[in-house]
Formats: structure tokens, sequence, C-alpha cells
């Protein structure tokens, strides 16, 4: 398949989604891992790692032999948990390299209340509901330097009232036209829906991200500085909700600056749909510690992760 045929089935896939349900799929857009978040969400062109299954599946086919990720999130001021586990497995060069992901978004320990006898208050029941999404990802190189990446997504939701199944996809292009210049190109969710127990089905909205990074060696104090950036385009009218409206078409734009000093301590600064995201990270022996914060309205966002890669 040449190269202008990927292309063209990227933008097309894009396309096949309708009657989109909006805001159903936002659950799933901040990915995962606290160093992505901490660039503010531009990782398509920077997901070698396992982070990959989110972001861009294409990125699997440079990410090393085996490895994996645990990330812990606390959003809106300890409001929802967010937590993901992934990892990835290469069978070579040929063989192609796969990943696996779970993600779930949560809310716990929500106390139901109703009128008593004596029409008082009182709680009757504590529940927790929650939205977790499962990843298989596959990616290989096509050409040297060019990578393609496919993610399948199983959805169950389950909000005490009502649970719901789905399914989904996502597709990914990954380009290294030079040793540290990257271009990515991810189509996110062409079609991907869920099934209410009540008979109502959420189709999520299409999104098409665009990505470059760029690193360049200070040499003189042993850092790399690399500048990343996503275009992230919403394919429905998201109105005012989304960062720009383009007339019937969202827009959110994502970039982050990264300082990594002897390939061991990092700092990152960036912005997510316009807000600031801070953060830092240990690299050693094959194993990065991140930490990363939001501010956001609604609270701020804290998230640790954890990964490896060998």
């Amino acid at each position: 398949m040449k190269l202008h045929h990927l292309l063209i089935l990227l933008l097309v896939a894009t396309t096949v989604g309708a009657e989109e349900t909006l805001y159903a799929g936002d659950y799933l857009t901040p990915g995962f891992g606290a160093r992505p978040l901490a660039l503010g969400g531009a990782y398509g062109a920077l997901a070698l790692d396992a982070a990959a299954p989110a972001f861009n599946p294409a990125g699997l086919a440079y990410a090393g032999s085996y490895g994996g990720l645990f990330m812990h999130s606390s959003r809106f001021d300890n409001l929802v948990v967010y937590d993901a586990l992934s990892g990835f497995y290469s069978l070579g060069e040929k063989g192609g390299t796969f990943g696996a992901a779970w993600i779930r978004s949560g809310v716990d320990d929500i106390k139901l209340t109703r009128w008593d006898d004596d029409g008082r208050p009182e709680v009757y029941d504590v529940v927790d509901t929650s939205a977790n999404a499962f990843y298989l990802s596959y990616a290989r190189e096509l050409l040297p330097n060019l990578s393609l990446g496919a993610t399948l997504k199983y959805l169950h939701d389950d909000v005490a009232a009502a649970t719901a199944d789905g399914f989904g996809f996502d597709l990914g292009l990954l380009w290294r036209p030079a040793p540290r210049a990257v271009l990515s190109l991810t189509a996110h969710d062409p079609y991907t829906y869920k099934e209410w127990s009540n008979g109502t089905t959420d189709v999520f909205e299409p999104r098409l991200r665009l990505g470059g990074a760029w690193g360049f060696d200070l040499a003189d104090i042993d850092t790399v500085l690399t500048l990343v950036g996503d275009a992230e385009f919403i394919l429905s009218d998201y109105g005012e909700s989304a960062q720009l409206d383009l007339d019937g078409l969202g827009l959110d734009l994502h970039g982050g600056v990264e300082f990594t000093v002897a390939r061991v301590f990092s700092a990152r600064v960036g912005a997510d749909r316009g807000k600031l995201t801070l953060g830092g990270g240990v690299a050693l022996w094959g194993m990065s510690l991140d930490y990363c914060w939001l501010s956001h309205e609604l609270g701020d966002t804290h998230r640790v992760s954890l990964s490896a890669a060998f």
C-alpha cells in the first residue's frame, strides 16, 4: 500500500460517523501518562512508548522491545479518579509491536438519598460510577522511518442507573524525516459507539490530530530541547466548547516544551486548549517517574505515572 493511499484511508475514515453524540468521548481525549499531559497533550509525534495506544498507535513501532506504564490521576480537586495501565511487546522488525491498555475514569462513593417516612433525607445506598476503555493496538514499520498503527477499543460504562457497552478504533501514521524530527497523523474514533441498557446509543465525534515534534541538542550543557505541537480537529459542531469554532468544525490546540538534562532530569511546560500545564520527570535504567499539574476552572488536576521501556 502506497503512502498516499494510507493518507486517504485516514482522512476518509474520520467521516464515516453519523449522528454523533456531542461530548460522548471526551473522557478519553486526555489520553494517559504524566509526560503527555505536561506537554499540553501534544503527544501524537512523541508517542514512542506505552502511551502510544491513546495518542498514536503507530508510535509503538519505535517503542522498544517491551515496556509498560501505570498512571494515577485525580481530576478537578479529587472529584474524578482517572487511572491507566498500559504495556507493549515487540515481535521484531517484521512481526511488528502489540500494545494493550486499560483506562478507568470514575467517581466513587456517591451517596444516594431519598426521603424517609418522617420527610427527612436519608442515605439508602453508596455506589461507584465508572467508564472503562480497553485498548488493543498494533503497529508496524512500513518503510524506513514510516509506521502505521491501529487501536481497537472495547468500552464499558456503569453509572448505577444504567450500563453501556461499545466498540471503536483509531488509526495512526508516524513519520521520522530526520533524527529528531517527527510528524504524525491520527484519526481518533472514525466510528466509535456505546449502546446503553436503556436503549439509547452514543456515537463518538471523530477527531483528526496532526502533530509535530522537533528536538535540539544543546551540547554545551548536555541538554535536549524538544518543541511539540498538535492541532486536533473535531469533526462536529462543538460551538464555544471548542477552543476555536471553525463554523461547524472545532479546533483544539496543544503545545509544549521539554528540557532534558543528561538524559535523566526533565522539566516540561505546555498549554492544553489554552490551559497551563507544568511537570517534570526523572529517568534511570530504562524507567521514568513523571508528574504533571494542569490548571482548570473546575479544579486542578494532578497526574503521576511510572513507565518503563527496554
